[in-house]
């Protein structure tokens, strides 16, 4: 979007800042624009306020990263390196800190969420940027008034008024398909739910291995993390399979994504640091420097790695529980909080 065009539009309330997509909705004169952004490309979609037939509100777990989010992780971080050079007696108010904000960001996640989506008579499209109950009530108050301008204000209760409405596109009939075809989509679809429970049951299990080899590294406990790792990594493979033919839930495939980036930083990390630190001092001892203590940062580092990488698995593990329960329901046109 240029200068030029936003000067002609007003930015409405919710934004949604992820590491990858970005989304917003925009107010002009006679439409709302929705703005999707995949950091080197954006999509545009125009919604004329005469169209709109209802916007529908409902409340709905959303476990969203924000960009605000990771940068309130990455100063944590600093601040748990540097609670090493200010002494024991400051971890535990650090970790304090690390309970509160993971605490609150799962309650405005769990409690403080919900689904927008914008309703006309061919299409029915969600606003990502809308997912917060607080800012959808702030949308909703900057909305409501263009769009009554725009198509007049219905007279009597308006529940009623839409009774007799066929709110968003019209429902197209699929073709029946044989009774066989029913029954195996059921069992694939079992197969899928089981698979991601016993998923979501490595993340805890991960994470208690992860404590025990931190606490007490022996070679069992070590031979088992890796059992459960390549166990965990097999199982986010068949998860990825079962998505690509449509019966994983969009969720849980965002948290095996992520939970095959974390395994992979946290595994990959230590060898290169190690590697570097071995450079490090061979380069030294040929140039004739004694060989740089390199052990104490190796060690302060494999900490932070193993705290993130306990800490990380717990998180998935309590996702994938509120994704396995989430109940779906579908968004019907004039549910929720609605406007026609």
């Amino acid at each position: 979007m240029t200068a030029s065009e936003r000067v002609r539009y007003q930015r409405l309330p919710g934004r949604r800042r992820g590491v990858i997509r970005g989304s917003s909705v925009w107010l002009g004169p006679d439409h709302l624009l929705l703005v999707q952004s995949w950091r080197f490309r954006e999509e545009y979609k125009r919604f004329h306020l005469g169209d709109i037939q209802a916007i529908a509100i409902a409340s709905a777990p959303r476990f969203h990263i924000s960009t605000r989010s990771l940068g309130i992780g990455v100063l944590w971080l600093i601040g748990y390196a540097a609670s090493g050079r200010l002494g024991s007696l400051q971890e535990p108010i650090v970790w304090t800190v690390a309970a509160a904000l993971v605490a609150t960001w799962a309650y405005l996640c769990a409690s403080c969420s919900c689904v927008c989506r914008i309703y006309t008579a061919v299409s029915c499209d969600e606003l990502p940027s809308i997912y917060r109950t607080r800012t959808a009530r702030k949308f909703m108050r900057r909305v409501e008034s263009h769009i009554v301008a725009a198509q007049g204000a219905l007279e009597g209760d308006w529940v009623e008024a839409i009774d007799d409405k066929t709110i968003g596109p019209p429902e197209v009939t699929p073709v029946e398909q044989p009774a066989p075809g029913v029954r195996d989509a059921g069992m694939a679809k079992r197969r899928s739910g089981r698979l991601s429970a016993i998923f979501v049951g490595t993340m805890f299990l991960d994470a208690a291995l992860s404590y025990l080899e931190k606490t007490h590294a022996t070679t069992a406990v070590m031979r088992i993390g890796y059992a459960v790792m390549a166990i965990e990594v097999g199982l986010s493979v068949a998860l990825l399979i079962e998505h690509y033919r449509g019966r994983l839930r969009a969720g849980m495939v965002k948290l095996v994504i992520a939970s095959l980036l974390v395994t992979g930083i946290t595994w990959y990390t230590p060898q290169l640091i190690a590697s570097f630190s071995a450079i490090q001092a061979a380069s030294e001892v040929r140039a004739g420097r004694p060989a740089g203590n390199t052990s104490v940062f190796r060690t302060r580092a494999d900490a932070v790695i193993a705290d993130t990488d306990i800490g990380a698995h717990v998180l998935w593990g309590v996702m994938g529980i509120a994704i396995l329960t989430r109940r779906q329901m579908p968004l019907q046109g004039g549910a929720g909080t609605g406007i026609v």
